[in-house]
């Protein structure tokens, strides 16, 4: 997917259960607007909370992972305890047809690992704009609509004027 790194470090194997941290530009330019973000300190929730203080050590580009029509948001990354992943291939057939074979490759490595949602990024991003066709629908709807009884009214109107005049 290619995050860009804009400055510090990605996380490591080496990190481990570190209380470190990679944040994006929207959590760096929020929190730390005129400020190198590397080697600050955040936690998760009020001042007061429990949760454990991270060390930032990287800041990366933006995702839209909330949706592309949508502003992006602060995050942040920390190291896994339990292991898992996103996998993306790029392929140039059909790439459905490739499941049952990274399947087996992916279990040929840990027999114990879950493969779960499998799509294209086609249909992904279909999913992504899904809202947003909604609405366009829906204001197309209600649009046509006021124009249908806008019509109605002034067909009314003329009507009555109509059968006022022969009077």
């Amino acid at each position: 997917m290619s995050v860009p790194l804009r400055k510090g470090r990605f996380l490591t194997e080496q990190d481990g259960s570190a209380n470190v941290a990679i944040i994006n530009e929207t959590m760096a330019k929020t929190f730390w607007p005129r400020e190198d973000p590397i080697g600050k300190r955040f936690k998760r929730g009020s001042s007061d909370s429990t949760s454990r203080w991270m060390t930032v050590i990287g800041v990366v580009g933006d995702m839209r992972r909330r949706g592309l029509e949508r502003d992006a948001v602060s995050e942040f990354y920390v190291p896994e305890i339990e292991p898992s992943m996103e996998l993306a291939i790029r392929t140039t057939t059909d790439p459905l047809g490739h499941v049952a074979s990274v399947r087996h490759v992916i279990r040929s490595f840990d027999g114990t690992a879950v493969v779960g949602r499998v799509t294209t990024v086609e249909k992904h991003l279909e999913e992504l704009g899904a809202a947003r066709r909604f609405y366009t629908w829906l204001i197309a709807v209600f649009a046509g609509l006021g124009l249908v009884s806008r019509n109605a009214i002034s067909f009314q109107l003329a009507n009555v004027r109509v059968t006022i005049l022969p009077q």
